[in-house]
């Protein structure tokens, strides 16, 4: 009996000392490459986007552009730079990402085509709203559905109701990057009854401009309060030049009562106004660009219906003035073809939609001197015998105004004789 209890004890032993060797890890990671996609056109350099998994860790992740290393990275989220500097040449091209593990399993995505463009992108897409259309009354679960267009590609689509983002799953219908129907499903049940919404699309395209569908405003499922409120943006006006900081401001009406007014400026929301008058008091100087810029309000009634107003749109100038009209200025003296010598009196015309503040002359693109105005008109004696050399001299202006606007003239060409 004790010999067989020593052997069994023996036996325990070299049963816990022996390990079982671990399984070797033989299965390569799945790399996906997420942008560009299939059929885009890029025309500024990008980061190329890979998301890759393995069943233990993935190690690094890197990515061959026409069959050359172009980089590596061994962070996620795995970006990767492409710079397109000197091959902008408008043909396709193609790339593919490689990850690997701890164990130097090799996975390989599938390969991509896409276009690299000769010129930068700065055509906008168009985007439009097919379903649901404006004033239609909807319930339970639609899929909203949306056009995008663009001369080279659609990148990506969003959708937006009452101006927040609407999170689910977008399909794409089309394999034409150029032509993209798109559809989310959109659950109404989670709004009240006889409540207006409203509905529109940010489209972006693979130059990375944007645009953004007209408004789509439809009402769930009504049951007693149904008449939206109306209204409009009473100032700043349609095309109206801006700066500083202005009040926006908003004119509602309804037949129950107004709950709310929501500003928005080139679609983002901005505040809410609760109190009348309804205003918002905005600060152009992060929009000052002397470009366009696109304003409009949401009114809410007390029963949760909408209303969205027309869009304004105004220009934001970057200077202390709202005046971005330029001088004109024109030469009156001598004409093109004259002969002159000695001092030449040239007179100019000159005018502003306020005030010209001042005229500079400039004898063969160089500044000769500042005008001073005589008789309505704009004088400036120019001695022209150090350029008396029987040659052809150009003769030019700019005028300026108080808000630093430049108006140039056209070139006149004399003679200068001896």
């Amino acid at each position: 009996m004790f010999k067989k209890t020593v052997l069994l004890f023996i036996i325990s032993l070299m049963t816990i000392q022996c390990e079982l060797p671990s399984a070797n890890d033989i299965i390569p990671p799945i790399p996906v490459l997420i942008y560009p996609y299939e059929g885009a056109v890029i025309s500024t350099n990008i980061e190329v986007r890979v998301e890759a998994s393995d069943n233990k860790d993935v190690k690094k992740v890197w990515v061959y552009l026409d069959g050359k290393f172009i980089g590596e990275t061994s962070s996620a989220p795995y970006l990767i730079p492409l710079n397109i500097d000197t091959l902008k040449d408008g043909l396709t091209h193609k790339i593919q990402a490689v990850a690997s593990d701890k164990e130097d399993n090799n996975g390989y995505s599938a390969i991509t085509t896409f276009i690299i463009a000769e010129t930068q992108d700065i055509v906008d897409p168009t985007v439009l709203i097919l379903n649901p259309q404006n004033g239609q009354t909807v319930e339970d679960s639609i899929s909203i559905i949306a056009l995008a267009q663009d001369d080279r590609s659609i990148k990506s689509i969003e959708f937006f109701i009452d101006g927040r983002k609407l999170e689910g799953e977008i399909t794409m219908n089309s394999s034409d990057t150029k032509n993209v129907t798109f559809s989310i499903p959109w659950a109404t049940s989670q709004f009240e009854d006889s409540t207006n919404h409203t509905v529109y699309a940010k489209v972006t395209d693979g130059g990375n401009n944007t645009a953004i569908s007209p408004v789509v405003t439809v009402s769930v499922f009504p049951t007693t309060d149904t008449t939206p409120p109306a209204g409009l943006v009473t100032y700043p006006l349609n095309g109206q030049v801006v700066f500083g900081t202005i009040d926006i401001t908003v004119e509602a009406s309804d037949d129950k009562g107004i709950a709310k007014v929501e500003f928005y400026i080139d679609g983002d929301f901005k505040i809410t106004d609760s109190n009348t008058p309804f205003r918002f008091s905005w600060d152009t100087a992060p929009y000052a660009d002397d470009g366009t810029h696109s304003i409009y309000a949401k009114i809410f009634d007390v029963a949760g219906n909408n209303f969205t107003t027309a869009i304004i749109t105004v220009i934001v100038s970057s200077g202390s003035s709202d005046d971005v009209t330029a001088p004109t200025v024109l030469i009156l003296y001598p004409v093109t073809g004259t002969n002159v010598t000695g001092t030449v009196a040239i007179r100019a015309d000159a005018s502003d939609n306020v005030a010209v503040t001042s005229v500079e002359f400039f004898i063969d693109g160089n500044l000769e001197g500042t005008g001073v105005l005589s008789n309505g008109t704009w004088l400036y004696n120019w001695n022209s015998l150090p350029k008396a050399d029987s040659g052809s001299h150009t003769i030019y202006l700019k005028a300026y105004d108080a808000a630093g606007n430049i108006g140039t003239s056209g070139i006149t060409t004399v003679i200068v004789l001896p």
